[in-house]
C-alpha cells in the first residue's frame, strides 16, 4: 500500500502530489465560548428537563444529535437543539454533568 495515497478501489492507490489544505483555525478546532453563559444555559436546561440522566445526553441535544431516548422529534423545537454545535461536545458533557450533579 502506498503511504499518503488515495484509495481508488481494486487495490490501487493514487499518489498524492500536493499536501492537503490546512483547515481554517487548525490550531483551534472550536471557537472560544463564554463558559459562564453556557453554564447558566445548562443549569436552566437541566433544571427544566430533569428526565435527562447524563451530561452526554444533554450534550447530544445541544449538538442536535439524536439518540434512541432523545429523538429529533422530541427536541427539534427546543431553542437549545443544535444551538451549541460550535462547542466541543466533551466540554458540553462535562458542564452538563456538573450541573446535573449539582441538582441531585
Amino acid at each position: 500500500a502506498n503511504e499518503g495515497g488515495d484509495y481508488q478501489g481494486g487495490g490501487e492507490f493514487l499518489e498524492r502530489t500536493e499536501p492537503l489544505p490546512a483547515l481554517p483555525n487548525e490550531d483551534k478546532a472550536f471557537p472560544e465560548v463564554d463558559e459562564a453563559k453556557l453554564r447558566v444555559t445548562m443549569r436552566h436546561f437541566v433544571g427544566v428537563n430533569r428526565r435527562l440522566s447524563s451530561g452526554m445526553a444533554v450534550a447530544r441535544i445541544f449538538h442536535a444529535v439524536q439518540s434512541p431516548k432523545n429523538t429529533a422529534l422530541d427536541w427539534y423545537q427546543d431553542p437549545n437543539w443544535g444551538k451549541y454545535r460550535h462547542v466541543c461536545v466533551s466540554l458540553l458533557a462535562r458542564i452538563a454533568g456538573e450541573e446535573l450533579a449539582r441538582l441531585r
